[in-house]
């Protein structure tokens, strides 16, 4: 990078590259001696580095110091305002109007709490497609179902046969868990309960 300077080096995941102390010492003495000197004070010699990261907890206190990747920028989810802003110019791009066609946007944004643009966007896509596919109108059963499935990763179709029984017992625990959530009167909101399965996210490891 610093051949090529003045330039950015834009890494990305950079959690994911082991620089830890109890991970790979020796790749983290030979990042932090590389960034040594690159914020040199003629412009034209001077290297930007930017690093993102989901989890900043699992970055090394020696990268967070002056001198090196002090500045820490965040980046924050849409508010609900915000995400009902989006979905309604999301669907004014289609020439949707949500009233003809009885969609509730203020439900959609409040269930998307804690999603991105780009999720919010996928979603909407995801609808669209459905549509198009089955030639059918948008509606908001096919606009929730398409945040189940690309938002909840709630599986449409059971491959796994689950018998009567165990169903009930299923549904009896959800169930136990909703009223004791319902009871306790928790900020957080249920919006959905279900006994299909749900895609679980793959846990990240780092592999020295």
């Amino acid at each position: 990078a610093k051949l090529f300077a003045p330039c950015v080096l834009f890494i990305d995941e950079i959690d994911l590259l082991g620089l830890q102390r109890d991970k790979d010492k020796t790749l983290l003495a030979d990042f932090l001696a590389a960034m040594s000197g690159i914020a040199d004070k003629d412009p034209k010699k001077q290297v930007i580095v930017i690093g993102t990261t989901n989890k900043p907890e699992n970055m090394d206190e020696a990268l967070r110091q002056s001198g090196r990747l002090a500045l820490e920028i965040r980046f924050k989810y849409p508010t609900l305002k915000e995400r009902i802003d989006y979905i309604t110019k999301r669907l004014e791009k289609f020439a949707i109007d949500p009233e003809i066609f009885e969609i509730d946007i203020n439900k959609l944004a409040r269930e998307t709490h804690g999603k991105s643009f780009e999720d919010i966007k996928l979603m909407l896509d995801m609808a669209f497609i459905h549509i198009g596919i089955k030639g059918s109108v948008i509606s908001q059963n096919i606009l929730e179902w398409s945040l189940d499935a690309q938002l909840r990763r709630i599986v449409d179709i059971d491959s796994k046969e689950v018998a009567q029984d165990e169903q009930q017992l299923l549904s009896a625990h959800y169930a136990g868990q909703v009223l004791c959530h319902l009871l306790l009167d928790l900020d957080e909101k249920i919006a959905k309960v279900t006994t299909r399965q749900v895609v679980t996210k793959v846990k990240e490891e780092i592999g020295l």
